[in-house]
C-alpha cells in the first residue's frame, strides 16, 4: 500500500481518490464475504447503499436519496416500497410539501443495519489483523480519513439537493 504522507506534492483530491479506489478494491476482493452478508439478509447492493445512506442521514426525501445515489427517482420509489414491505424503512408524505416522500429507517431496519455493519466490520477486522503493526496503523488512518471525507460529501450532497428543492 502506498504511503500518502510521502507524496506532499499530490493534492488532497488525488490522495482521496486513491484511498477510495483502494477501499473499493478491497471491497471487491472481499465481495464474497460481503455479498454473503447481503444474501443472508435478502437484499441487493443497491438496496444496501440506500439503507446506509438513510442510516447515515436519519431521514431523506426519495428525491434526495435518488440524487445521492445517482439513480432514477422512480427506481428509488420502487426500492423504498420493497424495503418498506420488509419492514426496514418507513415512508410518509412531507407535511410541508405533499409532493415529497420522506424515508426513514424503521426500528427493525436500524437494528438490521447495525447487525450488517457489525458483520462487515468483523470481515475487515480479520483482514486487518493479518497486517503488521505499521500497516494496521496506516489502515486505521486511511479509514478515518475516508470516513470523514465521505461524511462531508454526503452532507454536501444533501445540502445541494435540499437547495434545489426549495
Amino acid at each position: 500500500m502506498k504511503d500518502a504522507k510521502k507524496s506532499p506534492a499530490r493534492g488532497d483530491d488525488e490522495v482521496f481518490v486513491e484511498m477510495v479506489e483502494t477501499v473499493f478494491l478491497f471491497m471487491h476482493e472481499q465481495y464474497g464475504e460481503f455479498g454473503a452478508i447481503l444474501k443472508e439478509n435478502d437484499i441487493n447492493y443497491t438496496q444496501y447503499v440506500a439503507l446506509i445512506t438513510v442510516y447515515m442521514n436519519g431521514a431523506l426525501s426519495e428525491g434526495d436519496l435518488a440524487k445521492m445515489m445517482f439513480i432514477n427517482p422512480s427506481t428509488v420509489s420502487r426500492m423504498v416500497y420493497a424495503l418498506e414491505k420488509k419492514g426496514w424503512v418507513k415512508s410518509a408524505r412531507d407535511k410541508a410539501d405533499r409532493r415529497r416522500v420522506i424515508v426513514t429507517l424503521s426500528p427493525s431496519g436500524r437494528r438490521k443495519m447495525e447487525e450488517m455493519r457489525d458483520e462487515q466490520a468483523e470481515v475487515v477486522a480479520h483482514q486487518v489483523a493479518r497486517l503488521g503493526e505499521e500497516e494496521r496503523k496506516f489502515v486505521y488512518q486511511v479509514a478515518e480519513f475516508v470516513n470523514k471525507a465521505l461524511r462531508l460529501m454526503i452532507s454536501a450532497g444533501a445540502g445541494e439537493s435540499g437547495e434545489a428543492d426549495s
